[in-house]
C-alpha cells in the first residue's frame, strides 16, 4: 500500500509538471502581480477570493509575458500563472471580462484535482482538461444566476486563441462539458445544496 501511494504521488508530480511546466522555462524576474489592464486584475482578484473559499484551495494570480506561447496555467504549487498577451486580447473580444471568470475557474478547477489525484485517474490529457472544464461550468452555475448564453462568446474565444483540440479537446467537447458542469451547478443552487466533492469528481460525480 506504501508503494502504491508513493507511485501516485511521483505520477502526479511528474504528470502536473509535464503537462504544466510552469515555472520549467520562465524568468521568474519578469513575472509580475498585475497585467496591463487594471480593471480585469481587480475582476479577477475578487473571484479569487470568493473561489478560494468555495474550493478551499490557497491559490494565487501572477502574470507572465506570453507573446510565444498566449496561454493560462496552473501549476502545481497553487500558482496561476496568466499570459498578459493573451489577457489584452481577451479584453478586445470581451469587453465585459465575463470570460476571464470562465478562465480562472478553469485553472481552479485544475487546483481542485490536484487536491484529489486526479491527474492519476484520468486516462489521457483531454479528460483531464475536459473534467476542468465541467468543474469551472459547475463553480459558475452554482455560484451565480445567469443564463448559458453567457458562455458562447467564451466557448468561441476558447477555439480562437488556440485553447483547444490538441491537449483540451474539440470545440464540441468543451461545449457539452462546460453545459454539463454549469447545469449540474444551477440545479444544486436551486435545490440549495452545497455539493461534497464525490458530488463532483466521485463515482457518478457531475464532473466524474
Amino acid at each position: 500500500m506504501r508503494v502504491k501511494l508513493l507511485f501516485i504521488f511521483f505520477f502526479l508530480f511528474s504528470f502536473s509538471n509535464s503537462v504544466f511546466p510552469c515555472w520549467e522555462g520562465f524568468d521568474e524576474k519578469k513575472v509580475q502581480e498585475s497585467s496591463s489592464v487594471p480593471v480585469v486584475d481587480e475582476l479577477l482578484q475578487k473571484e479569487l477570493q470568493e473561489a478560494k473559499r468555495y474550493w478551499n484551495v490557497h491559490s494565487k494570480i501572477l502574470y507572465y509575458h506570453d507573446k510565444d506561447t498566449m496561454n493560462f496555467w496552473s501549476c502545481p504549487d497553487g500558482t496561476i500563472l496568466l499570459g498578459k498577451e493573451l489577457v489584452d486580447k481577451v479584453v478586445e473580444d470581451d469587453p465585459d471580462s465575463f470570460s476571464f471568470i470562465f478562465f480562472l475557474a478553469h485553472e481552479l478547477g485544475h487546483q481542485v484535482q490536484n487536491q484529489h489525484l486526479q491527474m492519476a485517474e484520468r486516462k489521457n490529457v483531454i479528460e483531464y482538461e475536459l473534467q476542468a472544464d465541467c468543474l469551472a461550468g459547475f463553480y459558475i452555475g452554482h455560484t451565480r444566476k445567469m443564463q448559458w448564453g453567457k458562455f458562447l462568446k467564451t466557448i468561441d474565444l476558447l477555439d480562437k486563441y488556440g485553447m483547444k483540440g490538441g491537449t483540451h479537446g474539440t470545440k464540441k467537447q468543451r461545449y457539452w462539458h462546460t453545459k454539463n458542469g454549469f447545469n449540474a451547478g444551477s440545479y444544486f443552487r436551486e435545490e440549495k445544496i452545497f455539493p461534497s466533492r464525490n458530488d463532483l469528481i466521485g463515482p457518478g460525480g457531475a464532473c466524474k
